[in-house]
């Protein structure tokens, strides 16, 4: 039963963390276009997932994204982004 609870309680936080930062307060819209610098992708229960690894100038970090399609390292990735009110990025599709 704790465990249950705990799982519900964890479900939760997630959920209201992703939404208010899409939905509270204004979005900042950010165009990215930089090189892959890392590519892997990951199978879970038979399905493969594609994840990039990126460098944003703009944002002077580098962060992970799960892509739909696979890609090569030194590929330019471009997508326009929006970055919520908790620096989350996500897109309106």
């Amino acid at each position: 039963m704790t465990l249950g609870i705990t799982a519900i309680f964890i479900a939760t936080t997630l959920s209201i963390i992703i939404l208010s930062n899409a939905y509270i307060g204004s979005s900042k819209t950010i165009n990215l276009n930089s090189k892959i610098i890392d590519y892997y992708t990951l199978t879970n229960k038979g399905q493969i997932r594609h994840y990039i690894k990126i460098q944003v100038q703009q944002l002077d970090r580098t962060i992970d994204l799960k892509v739909q399609e696979p890609y090569q390292v030194g590929q330019t990735f471009e997508k326009t982004l929006l970055i919520g009110k908790w620096g989350l990025l996500y897109s309106e599709e």
